[in-house]
């Protein structure tokens, strides 16, 4: 799905901050549904306040090793209607993980729980958590599911939850007035979103193979019929020399090795007279990735995470940046993403922590 980016202004203005280390040291705060409620509406009114969008109910959200670390919350517009979400995080000093304003979407909770967006009710049964699997994935789980058995995300700190030793709390380390500007952002003109079931017509998933599509859009949009992607994701998927590494029923389900992005998204364009160039590299800045937006190019975001089951990793779409910072001049930096699963863009906090790797692929148009 491709939809038009709208570029705004906003003034963020959000009064909980996270401190991480100091959960169980006295002075924390509790974060209740009813701040979650208040700090949600508050950031969507600076956000887009000709919207006047309302939160809905907060579902608690979990770590891997059971501990509750923030709430995500979906937003309605007047007449009803889903309007973006919001998902709070204290492992993050910014507290927020991941936003969104489109419309008609489905936040993480609906989309683990496959809900309608249409659905007014918000609850998770007894026995079930709403969990955070690593930094841009979400599931519901049994309650009684250890760490060891359910594949959970390795090295995630368990906080101490101060004086009411309960898992089920969430703290943050101060209240404050924590002013937030977003001094810049830019996207490209069109969001580029091939969903992971249009993907699958072609009878393959790759998660790179997605996300070179997406790029190849952007640099051929007349040459590539992106409805009917099944003959240029076989040729990406050709070009990139990924592995298929299991089966989803008829489905084969593949791997890209980051090195294999560029060349492989290169000599795609090059046969339809497109040329471009391309760097890459691990451990990429953020201003990278804001010079090659500025420059009206694409670039992918590749990352890993340790589960039980070993490293897992996702490549990404970057369509666009946004850099948030407060009166101290601190920044918060979130990258605008298509996921390679759903329609709409995710903007992503930069800055999380448990990544075990990060690889860039910089496109540029040569001629």
């Amino acid at each position: 799905m491709r939809h038009f980016f709208k570029a705004f202004i906003v003034c963020f203005v959000l009064s909980v901050i996270a401190c991480p280390s100091m959960f169980a040291e006295q002075g924390s705060i509790l974060f209740t549904e009813s701040m979650a409620v208040a700090e949600a509406e508050k950031f969507a009114n600076s956000m887009c306040p000709d919207k006047s969008l309302s939160a809905g109910t907060p579902v608690k959200m979990y770590d891997a090793s059971g501990q509750a670390i923030g709430y995500v919350l979906d937003y309605r517009n007047p007449s009803g209607e889903a309007s973006g979400y919001i998902v709070f995080d204290n492992t993050d000093e910014t507290l927020i993980a991941e936003y969104s304003f489109d419309e008609g979407v489905k936040g993480p909770y609906d989309i683990a729980e496959d809900v309608s967006v249409s659905q007014q009710s918000r609850s998770i049964d007894d026995g079930k958590r709403f969990c955070k699997v690593d930094a841009f994935s979400y599931e519901i789980r049994d309650a009684g599911v250890s760490e060891r058995d359910s594949g959970a995300v390795e090295g995630t700190e368990a906080f101490s939850s101060g004086t009411t030793n309960s898992w089920d709390e969430i703290f943050l380390g101060k209240v404050g007035d924590n002013r937030y500007t977003i001094s810049e952002m830019r996207t490209i003109p069109q969001f580029i979103a091939i969903t992971e079931d249009q993907a699958k017509t072609s009878g393959r998933y790759a998660c790179g193979v997605s996300a070179m599509l997406h790029a190849a859009i952007h640099y051929s949009p007349a040459g590539i019929d992106w409805e009917h992607p099944g003959e240029h994701y076989r040729s990406l998927w050709t070009l990139s020399k990924t592995s298929t590494v299991g089966y989803e029923g008829s489905i084969a389900l593949g791997d890209t090795l980051y090195i294999n992005l560029g060349p492989a998204l290169q000599h795609f364009l090059a046969y339809r007279g497109v040329y471009t160039g391309y760097t890459g590299g691990y451990n990429p800045k953020y201003s990278s990735f804001r010079s090659t937006i500025n420059s009206n190019d694409i670039a992918l975001f590749c990352c890993g995470v340790n589960m039980k089951s070993g490293r897992v990793g996702h490549i990404m779409t970057v369509e666009g940046y946004a850099t948030l910072k407060n009166s101290s001049g601190k920044s918060f930096n979130a990258l605008v993403v298509a996921d390679g699963w759903n329609a709409y863009a995710r903007y992503l906090n930069y800055s999380y922590a448990n990544y075990t790797d990060t690889y860039g692929v910089f496109y540029y148009k040569s001629i």
